[in-house]
């Protein structure tokens, strides 16, 4: 369970810093637009005063040249503008995959983690339902020792001699045995 809530925690903080590298880059692109957005205007007002002034009949090849350059910047300013919310889109759209991707491996994680816990109980009632039919169905004075599996890892045995010997639980005990064959009958 331990494992499941470090998951959470780790898919949740990448989840969160994806999210604040997004809003950062949404404030950079925004920031860019207002500027884009200012030179744009500016550069417009200077075509339309170079434009006032080309009507006077003094320096047209001058002002001609310098409306071409402004008209040049404008073109520039935009495309720039143009790759930037490109860019931005494009990465947004792969942090929200990525993001996605994240939640999803974290919920099929903790699904999976969620059905191990639940099998591992299920078979710990097995056990323990299998114990208890055991030892309702061993003689009275067989009842002084306890089988293996219900002390953990390591059972103690008495011997004649007043000595302890310890002796290891089975790796697997084959335990998945319906009650209708123990018994002989069915439920």
């Amino acid at each position: 369970r331990k494992a499941v809530v470090s998951t959470q925690s780790t898919g949740k903080t990448a989840a969160l810093s994806t999210e604040r590298e997004v809003r950062a880059l949404r404030k950079q692109l925004g920031e860019a637009k207002r500027e884009g957005e200012r030179r744009v205007a500016v550069l417009t007002k200077e075509m339309e005063a170079l434009r006032l002034q080309a009507r006077k009949p003094h320096n047209y090849d001058l002002m001609i040249s310098e409306l071409a350059s402004k008209e040049d910047k404008v073109k520039e300013l935009e495309t720039e503008h143009e790759y930037a919310a490109k860019l931005f889109s494009q990465e947004s759209t792969k942090r929200d995959k990525l993001i996605k991707k994240i939640n999803y491996q974290l919920n099929k994680t903790t699904n999976l983690k969620k059905e191990a816990f639940s099998r591992v109980e299920e078979l710990q009632d097995q056990l323990n339902e299998y114990e208890s039919i055991v030892a309702s169905s061993q003689p009275a004075s067989a009842m002084h020792s306890r089988p293996n599996t219900t002390l953990g890892n390591r059972a103690r045995l008495g011997t004649g001699e007043g000595t302890k010997k310890l002796i290891s639980r089975p790796k697997s005990t084959g335990l998945l045995v319906k009650r209708s064959v123990i018994h002989g009958s069915a439920f």
